[in-house]
């Protein structure tokens, strides 16, 4: 059903068209066709046609077109006149019709007489150089098409027109009128922005400075204007004898102009007044210590307010670290008390124990030798504290020496050979073949290279493999020390150079946990870089020196 009601629509437009070139073509013929069946070699074409009976007939097509675009919307079950090209403005339709009426009242009266005559023919036959027939039958088919354009733009223009009677007088000035429609955007356009000019006359300061200063830079900038413009004018006068009304139309441009140049300075004043806010706002925000970093856009003032974000990150930055010393402090103290206390709990109980008359010779040796290891621990742990102390404040005399690093760590091969082979972890060294020499203290670089070892050992997971590489470019070289932990790794990279830190939290293990923090100050007292990379239980440290164009590490 739905298939044949879009077909029938189809064919109600169908059958309009071919009425409407029926009608061309009849009105055509009555004044041409006649001419080109008896046109013949030796006489021109017909020339007998009745202009009264043409006149009449037109019209009455006329007439017949505009009741088609009056009547045709009206029924429901044809669909005219109901498409977006009928809704167009009332001026336009009226240009439209102005033309029309020109053309036919002016021109088609020589258009016909011409193409009766076999003038427009004759003149198409010789310009193409075509057979006269061809070219009378083409002058038929554009005078066709011009009628048809005739016809179909009288139905358009009452068809538009007609919306009157469905929209009524007032509605149809408002929606199909180019000045009815401008004064409705116009108009919606003053009401909407009534509460901004509400806002703005009840907000603004017109007693403040920046105010008055906008006041007095338009009305400076209107005088200047007016001025030269009636001197202008006062010339022209003598010239000419008049200026009043260019006079009047100078000055009401000044005055427009002016309040354009007003209505811009004001919202320019505006929108810096806004941004200052907003700058004073994130500046308060920080002074409380409220800093909220926020995106909004703060005009002129955008610089200023990225430069006071990144005054609030340094702050914010700030708190955290120090929130994070003050943890590390309390840590500290804890770990402090912990390593010093068991040491020298064990002491004072075999100085209890060897105060006792009645134990044997032997168990006093032994009891002899437990302090002597713990006391020995004790001092070891202390000169430990001390020296991470002295290195993270920087206070240590560094002796700076050409240093072979790989030297170094053959030594401590040589020297932990023993330790290596107990902690059942398969050590690879990887060097370079040359000597790889730097300007370090060589002291302390072998302390760092010892520690990081000893680590190794200590935490390390028996049965796995360990790296110590040497890696030698241009710019720098990289020491590696790269093992398997025995422990789970659940602590921050960084956090495991803090202090009395170590990889096993339980404490339990031997070790100071100074270890690596000593390792660290003292590398970057020697302006080295000591990073710790941790991948699940694969524990990596990485030493990076730089090899300045001098061609070692610079002293401190």
């Amino acid at each position: 059903m739905d298939i044949k009601l879009k077909n029938s629509k189809y064919v109600e437009k169908i059958v309009f068209a071919a009425f409407i070139l029926f009608c061309a073509v009849h009105t055509v013929y009555r004044y041409y066709g006649i001419g080109i069946i008896n046109y013949t070699s030796d006489t021109a074409f017909s020339q007998n046609y009745n202009s009264s009976t043409l006149v009449t007939s037109t019209v009455i097509f006329l007439i017949i077109f505009a009741l088609c675009g009056i009547i045709l919307p009206i029924l429901k079950k044809f669909d005219f006149g109901k498409n977006r090209k009928f809704n167009a403005p009332f001026e336009l339709v009226c240009i439209t019709g102005i033309i029309c009426l020109i053309i036919l009242t002016n021109a088609v009266p020589d258009i016909v007489e011409n193409t009766a005559s076999g003038i427009f023919a004759e003149d198409l036959s010789i310009l193409y150089n075509l057979d006269v027939r061809v070219s009378a039958v083409a002058v038929f088919m554009l005078n066709v098409a011009a009628w048809c354009a005739g016809f179909f733009a009288t139905y358009w223009g009452f068809a538009c027109l007609r919306q009157v009677f469905d929209l009524g007088l007032l509605n149809y000035i408002k929606e199909r009128t180019l000045i009815g429609s401008s004064f409705k955007t116009a108009f919606n356009a003053f009401t909407s922005n009534c509460d901004r000019l509400e806002e703005f006359l009840l907000g603004t300061d017109f007693t403040s400075r920046p105010f008055r200063k906008v006041i007095q830079a338009v009305s400076l900038n209107l005088a200047a204007v007016v001025c030269t413009g009636i001197g202008t004018l006062i010339l022209t006068w003598f010239m000419n004898g008049g200026f009043t009304f260019y006079t009047v139309m100078y000055i009401l441009f000044c005055i427009i102009y002016s309040a354009v140049i007003f209505t811009w300075a004001l919202k320019f004043y505006t929108a810096v007044s806004n941004d200052y806010k907003k700058l004073i706002h994130t500046m308060d925000g920080v002074i409380s210590g409220e800093y909220i970093q926020t995106n909004d856009d703060h005009g002129i003032f955008k610089v200023a307010n990225e430069k006071l974000m990144h005054i609030g990150e340094g702050f914010n930055a700030a708190v955290k670290k120090e929130v994070e010393s003050q943890r590390t402090k309390a840590e500290l103290i804890t770990n402090v008390s912990h390593d010093l206390k068991t040491p020298l709990t064990a002491i004072i109980t075999y100085i209890s124990l060897l105060e006792d008359a009645s134990i044997s010779e032997d168990e006093r040796k032994k009891h002899i030798a437990v302090l002597k290891r713990k006391s020995n621990r004790l001092k070891i742990l202390i000169e430990d504290l001390f020296e991470v102390s002295k290195a993270s404040t920087g206070d240590i005399t560094l002796d700076i020496k050409e240093v072979d690093i790989v030297s170094i760590l053959k030594e401590l091969r040589l020297e932990h050979e023993d330790r290596i082979k107990k902690s059942g972890i398969d050590f690879k060294w990887e060097f370079p073949e040359d000597r790889v020499v730097l300007k370090l203290d060589g002291q302390r670089t072998y302390r760092v290279f010892e520690n990081l070892i000893v680590n190794i050992i200590k935490y390390g997971m028996r049965k796995t493999r360990a790296y110590i590489e040497v890696i030698k470019d241009n710019k720098s070289v990289k020491v590696c020390f790269i093992n398997v932990s025995k422990q789970e790794l659940n602590q921050a990279a960084d956090m495991l150079t803090e202090r009395f830190v170590r990889g096993d939290e339980s404490r339990n293990t031997e070790g100071s946990g100074l270890g690596l923090a000593i390792a660290k100050s003292l590398t970057e007292i020697q302006n080295g870089k000591f990073k710790i990379i941790i991948n699940k239980d694969l524990f990596t440290v990485e030493l990076n020196f730089p090899i300045p164009e001098t061609g070692g590490i610079l002293a401190v």
